[in-house]
């Protein structure tokens, strides 16, 4: 079957599709080659074994998300009379031509704190079917580089093609519990926007997480 991606997008996803435990065969894997491609997007990176897993959750996130960096969360501020911004700019050529347009779909985007007047700190949850695999893939962005220190945007887990509510919860819950083990991540403040997850479900799995944690 010819594949619908490219095979820089090919290699990256399949293998870390292989590594979140999605039953997959990668052919032909070349490891130096991935290194390079990640290479081009954190030139300013070292990639040892342990690293090239976090750059590699960021680059799927990158590849899927490349053609609405405009509607995710962005930080604007100003440096001697210059506006920067904290989402920086995909270069698309770097990951080579796609074949396809990646389609992702809003699951909902939440605050999770207020830190002073005008400043919040959103976090927007996506999610993105991959043809030829049958599987959605699962990518949270934030407006500033929350991941591994140098991205706005990670992956966070996949499910699959005919997914139930329950599986996404499973993730997300998963996702939270995390946060709170490495940072005693303090539960969300409110919701941003809805999309195929509502504002219900969201708020009675906060409360589910939150109070796991503190029982």
């Amino acid at each position: 079957m010819e594949t619908l991606l490219n095979k820089n997008e090919e290699l990256i996803i399949s293998k870390w599709l292989q590594i979140n435990n999605f039953e997959i065969q990668v052919k032909n894997y070349d490891e130096e080659k991935e290194k390079k491609i990640i290479n081009k997007i954190f030139p300013q990176n070292n990639i040892n074994d342990t690293h090239i897993n976090t750059l590699r959750e960021i680059t799927v996130a990158y590849i899927l998300l490349k053609n609405i960096q405009n509607r995710l969360p962005n930080t604007y501020f100003i440096h001697r009379d210059k506006t920067y911004e904290a989402r920086e700019k995909i270069d698309k050529s770097k990951l080579g031509v796609t074949k396809i347009n990646f389609i992702p779909r809003r699951l909902f985007c939440i605050n999770w704190a207020d830190s002073g007047p005008g400043i919040s700190w959103p976090e927007d949850y996506f999610i993105t079917y991959i043809p030829n695999y049958n599987v959605n893939i699962l990518t949270v962005s934030a407006d500033d580089e929350l991941y591994g220190g140098i991205a706005t945007d990670s992956t966070i887990g996949w499910v699959k093609q005919n997914y139930h509510i329950k599986d996404l919860e499973k993730i997300i819950k998963n996702y939270w519990q995390e946060k709170i083990a490495e940072v005693e991540q303090e539960k969300w403040a409110n919701i941003f926007d809805e999309g195929i997850i509502k504002k219900e479900t969201l708020n009675n799995w906060r409360e589910k997480v939150w109070k796991e944690d503190t029982s």
